[in-house]
């Protein structure tokens, strides 16, 4: 009787864990990775792919919309638990967990329709004669930020901005040369929207990163990191992820 009394206590806190497991999750209006569909539902590739991560895990998610660099900030404070489509470096190591890699990004540059400048390498950029917009905080791959870091004439060819739109108008009035953007991004933004139809996908790509799934060392405990981790290698391992992936290639 003792022991039927305690597997029921036992599986009932088990049931109040999962059912209380809900993190919070850094969004941003950016598709295909993160948008509102019509019914005002986020959706897309990274809410796919974190939904099938918390799913397996027994968790929900509450989506906050955030600009990156607030995200970051909340992330470290522990008034943010998860960001989605992160790449670990030295300084985000020291206050988040990394679960993945979620998936390979690849990082395009829009130009102008009639650009024909040629770039077959990095040291290229410092040639031009009008600044590239990348976004405060991105991360565009190992080679892209050791140049950054170490070379005045390479840093001063980009101007980093809050976000594409401001990109986007500063391109189409000429004042810049281009800007950097997810592959997926561009891509979409080619398909529907109509500010981009005098823009285009230049042909060399600046990089691509394994990107991951962020988690707040404040707010979420070593026992539902591990609980999570283990739920990874569990979706990865059905397919789970790579399905997703796999039906957003065109």
């Amino acid at each position: 009787m003792k022991l039927i009394y305690r597997s029921g206590v036992i599986f009932l806190l088990l049931t109040n864990i999962c059912l209380g497991c809900e993190l919070s999750v850094r969004v941003v209006e950016f598709p295909p990775l993160s948008f509102r569909d019509q019914t005002g539902q986020w959706a897309g590739l990274d809410i796919e792919l974190s939904q099938a991560l918390l799913n397996e895990a027994g968790c929900q998610a509450n989506y906050k919309e955030l600009p990156f660099r607030r995200a970051l900030l909340q992330l470290r404070e522990g008034r943010l638990d998860m960001a989605m489509n992160l790449f670990p470096t030295p300084e985000r190591n020291q206050f988040l967990r990394f679960i993945g890699p979620a998936r390979i990004e690849a990082i395009a540059m829009m130009v102008r329709q009639e650009s024909n400048v040629s770039l077959r390498s990095l040291e290229d950029f410092k040639k031009l004669s009008k600044q590239v917009g990348i976004q405060i905080g991105s991360y565009n791959g190992f080679e892209f930020e050791t140049l950054y870091k170490k070379d005045m004439v390479f840093r001063r060819t980009f101007r980093n901005l809050a976000n594409n739109n401001k990109n986007v108008q500063l391109l189409k009035h000429n004042q810049l040369f281009g800007f950097f953007t997810d592959l997926y991004d561009a891509k979409y933004q080619l398909q529907t929207n109509p500010n981009y139809g005098d823009l285009k996908i230049h042909p060399f790509i600046i990089g691509e990163n394994s990107v991951y799934f962020g988690f707040s060392q404040k707010s979420v405990s070593a026992e539902l990191f591990e609980r999570l981790r283990h739920a990874f290698n569990s979706a990865k391992k059905k397919g789970r992820f790579k399905k997703i992936i796999s039906s957003y290639h065109n």
